[in-house]
């Protein structure tokens, strides 16, 4: 056979090779453009208890306008819009050394009046300011975020406790950068590396992806909460790892402040606190242990009844009402 005929018959296979390639990188393509366009459909269509349904055909157009490709950005760009709904400080005609919540809704008290949250509940209680830093969706990272951006913290004069509602969800939001997959930024906010947390810089471009987020979503549901024994001890350590940093940040700027963590229990959750209570407490952070408290108040710790809990599953002023008397007994407040 000649050199010119092995030459052609090379250049034959590698065409055919080719075109096989190109076939099925646009078989790819097209079936992840398929799967995004739905992914994005359901997002938008989540009904009131977070269920994902395909949208009616008439909703498809108006869905599509409001598409956030371009809009996606950083916790940071959109802070000052969730500052403007933070709840008002309580109590700052009191005396007493001022306290501080932290987290997401079960501080925030989410579906209740000021007057009924934790915080108010506590500062008439106690008869002291109490300032709440917490919002619908937030977690462990935005604890850390806040005492290195929020500049009015400084305003607060020496106070005595800073208190974080932890719930076992925060193990989810810490996590993944979208845990609520209808958000058009990223709450991951941080990324750690030997103890030491560093601001997420970039906006990774596959964060705008539907398809992602809605596989992050499940992803993170499934997986990430520590209930499988090969994540829940890594899970643990990198929440301590927040506490640990988020202690030493206080301290700086407050040298006599206390850190505490009060574990509250949910109508929803496995509420396993034992092995991340021990680990926290040897970080020389004190905790207050809700399921005790919420047992030894009704006596059945029946988390179904709707005197506790509102039909969203967020707690009822009734159930805030319970953990007053005990951390403020706890606190010495």
């Amino acid at each position: 056979m000649s050199l010119k005929s092995v030459v052609v018959e090379k250049l034959l296979k590698y065409k055919n090779q080719i075109k096989i390639t190109i076939k099925v990188l646009l078989y790819t393509v097209l079936v992840l453009l398929i799967a995004e366009f739905f992914s994005a459909l359901l997002i938008n269509n989540l009904d009131s208890c977070g269920n994902f349904k395909f949208p009616p055909i008439s909703r498809i157009p108006s869905i599509l306008k409001k598409l956030d490709y371009f809009r996606f950005t950083t916790f940071e760009n959109i802070y000052s819009g969730v500052k403007i709904n933070l709840r008002t400080p309580i109590g700052t005609e009191f005396k007493k050394k001022p306290l501080i919540f932290f987290v997401d809704s079960y501080a925030y008290g989410y579906g209740l009046e000021n007057e009924q949250t934790i915080s108010a509940q506590i500062s008439k209680y106690t008869k002291r300011p109490v300032y709440n830093y917490s919002f619908i969706g937030w977690s462990v990272q935005h604890i850390l975020w806040l005492l290195k951006n929020e500049k009015d913290l400084d305003n607060i004069k020496n106070p005595e406790y800073a208190i974080y509602i932890f719930i076992e969800d925060h193990y989810r939001r810490m996590q993944v950068p979208i845990y609520f997959s209808a958000l058009s930024y990223s709450q991951l906010l941080f990324t750690e590396k030997n103890g030491k947390f560093y601001p997420e810089k970039n906006i990774k471009f596959y964060y705008r992806s539907y398809l992602y987020r809605l596989l992050s979503y499940r992803f993170s549901f499934n997986i990430l909460k520590p209930r499988l024994p090969c994540f829940k001890n890594r899970t643990e350590n990198k929440l301590v790892k927040y506490l640990k940093e988020e202690n030493r940040v206080l301290k700086e700027k407050w040298p006599d402040i206390k850190f505490v963590v009060l574990f509250f229990p949910t109508a929803y959750e496995d509420n396993d606190f034992d092995s991340i209570e021990e680990k926290v407490e040897k970080e020389g952070i004190i905790v207050i242990d809700g399921r005790k408290i919420f047992k030894n108040a009704t006596d059945s710790g029946d988390w179904d009844d709707d005197k506790y809990y509102l039909p969203n599953f967020h707690p009822t002023e009734n159930m805030y009402s319970l953990f007053v008397p005990e951390i403020a007994k706890k606190l010495n407040l």
